[in-house]
C-alpha cells in the first residue's frame, strides 16, 4: 500500500508533530486515518497554545492509530520536537495481543483485561536522566472505566536503599488512586485520593511546593506528603514501565485497567493542568472514547 494511503488523508494543515508520529506508526507496521491524524493535529495544536505546556510533556501515548502496532507509538518523547529525545522509539510490548486494542468508540484504548498479570509495556524512559526530577514530576493517564483490583499504572523503583521511587498507584479494592514520589527509609512522600478520582483525566505531581492532583482540569486540593529527602540520581529510578512498575528490572504491581493516554513530565501551573484536559478531552470525543 503506497505511504500516502496509509498515513490517511495528509493535507496541508497537519501539525509537524502529528505528521512526524503518523510516519513513524507507518514505520512500525501500523497506519492513520484522516480523522485520527485531524485529530492529533489539532490536540498538539491545543498543547502548543498553552504557554509553557508542551515543554513540560516529556513522554505522552494518546494509543491511536489502526492496529496495536500504530497503539504502540507515543506522540511525544521529550520536551520538544526538534530536541532530545528520550527512551524507547516505541512502548515495548510485553504480552499485549491485537485484540486488546480498539482505537475509537466506548471500548477504545488499551486494555489488559480484567484480570491481567502478564501485559505492561517499557517506556525505557529513566527520570533523573531526562531531566525530570523527585519535586518536578507528573504522571498523568486517561481512563473512562475504573478498576477493581489494585496496581501501578505508570512506576519504577528501587529495591536497595535509598529506594528512589516515581509511582502513580490505583487501588480498585480501597478506591483510590495516590502518586508517591520516593521510598526512602520508612517514609513515603506522596498524595492519595478516593475511590471517585480513578476516572477521567488524572495528573499526579510533586513540585518544589509540594503534591497536587488533578482530576478532569480541576484541581483536588488534597493533602500531600513531602517528608523523605532523598533525590533522584542517574539511572535512580529506572525505566518507567505501564501498566505495571518496574522494581529494579523485575516487572511487579500489574494493573487490570482501560487506558485511553498517558505522560510522564515535568509539574504542571493550574492553567496548564486545565489546557491540557481540554485538549486531551478534544481529541477523545474525536475518537469517540471520551468519559
Amino acid at each position: 500500500m503506497p505511504l500516502a494511503a496509509r498515513l490517511g488523508l495528509f493535507g496541508a494543515t497537519t501539525h509537524a508533530e502529528a505528521a512526524s508520529w503518523a510516519s513513524r506508526v507507518v514505520s512500525n507496521g501500523g497506519s492513520v486515518s484522516g480523522a485520527t491524524l485531524a485529530a492529533v493535529s489539532s490536540f498538539c495544536r491545543a498543547i502548543d497554545a498553552s504557554s509553557g505546556l508542551r515543554g513540560k510533556l516529556y513522554r505522552l501515548n494518546l494509543f491511536a492509530g489502526t492496529g496495536l502496532a500504530a497503539c504502540l507509538v507515543p506522540l511525544y518523547r521529550g520536551p520538544s520536537f526538534t530536541g532530545t529525545q528520550y527512551g524507547n522509539a516505541t512502548d515495548t510490548n510485553a504480552n499485549f495481543v491485537s485484540g486488546d486494542y480498539t482505537e475509537t468508540g466506548t471500548s477504545g484504548g488499551l486494555a489488559t483485561g480484567a484480570t491481567n498479570s502478564t501485559k505492561s509495556l517499557e517506556t525505557g524512559l529513566i527520570p533523573n536522566n531526562a531531566g525530570i526530577a523527585h519535586n518536578d514530576s507528573h504522571i498523568a493517564y486517561y481512563s473512562r472505566g475504573g478498576n477493581t483490583v489494585a496496581g501501578s499504572v505508570v512506576s519504577a523503583g528501587l529495591t536497595t536503599a535509598p529506594q528512589e521511587l516515581l509511582q502513580l498507584f490505583v487501588n480498585g479494592v480501597t478506591g483510590s488512586v495516590g502518586m508517591f514520589y520516593r521510598s526512602g527509609g520508612p517514609n513515603n512522600s506522596g498524595i492519595e485520593g478516593a475511590a471517585a478520582l480513578r476516572t477521567g483525566h488524572i495528573i499526579a505531581q510533586r513540585s518544589s511546593s509540594g503534591g497536587a492532583m488533578y482530576r478532569n482540569g480541576s484541581n483536588l486540593n488534597l493533602a500531600s506528603s513531602t517528608t523523605n529527602s532523598t533525590t533522584f540520581t542517574t539511572n535512580r529510578p529506572p525505566a518507567l514501565r505501564v501498566f505495571a512498575r518496574n522494581f529494579s528490572g523485575t516487572v511487579d504491581q500489574y494493573i487490570a485497567i482501560t487506558l485511553q493516554a498517558y505522560s510522564v513530565g515535568l509539574s504542571l501551573t493550574a492553567s496548564q493542568a486545565s489546557a491540557y484536559y481540554t485538549a486531551l478531552q478534544s481529541f477523545q470525543t474525536a475518537l469517540g472514547r471520551n468519559l
